[in-house]
């Protein structure tokens, strides 16, 4: 019997419509950076601003891309918390004019399903039998 599991808990958060700054790779990361901090300051989660882990955008940039759909952003915390109080704070985003489109959403990863997962490891467990 198959059972449909609930999403598994996670530190990280998606970002989506957040202008996408020019330069370098580097120049692009921290701008990247500097922008969350901003917008995780505005809206006053600012236990989140002191645990954010990492910050970087998903994909490929396109050449137009940069202002007319952005690449997601996917940060990183180091606590679950940090991620809930961002997500009950983010409606506070539509106070301002410059994040006005700017969406958070949960970034949550599927378990692995525990059946699956025991015979993954009794598998593993045989291949070394036989060697």
């Amino acid at each position: 019997m198959v059972s449909i599991l609930p999403y598994a808990s996670s530190c990280q958060l998606l970002i989506f419509n957040l202008k996408e700054s020019f330069g370098s790779e580097v120049i692009k990361n921290a701008a990247d950076k500097s922008s969350v901090q901003q917008m995780l300051y505005a809206i006053g989660a600012l236990q989140a601003v002191e645990n954010l882990e990492n910050v970087s955008r998903i994909g490929s940039q396109q050449q137009q891309s940069s202002g007319e759909n952005p690449r997601p952003i996917l940060v990183k915390f180091m606590a679950e918390k940090d991620q809930a109080e961002v997500l009950t704070n983010s409606s506070k985003l539509k106070n301002f004019p410059e994040w006005k489109n700017v969406a958070f959403e949960a970034y949550r990863t599927l378990p692995l399903d525990p059946e699956k997962e025991a015979m993954r490891k009794r598998l593993e467990e045989l291949e070394v039998l036989r060697l």
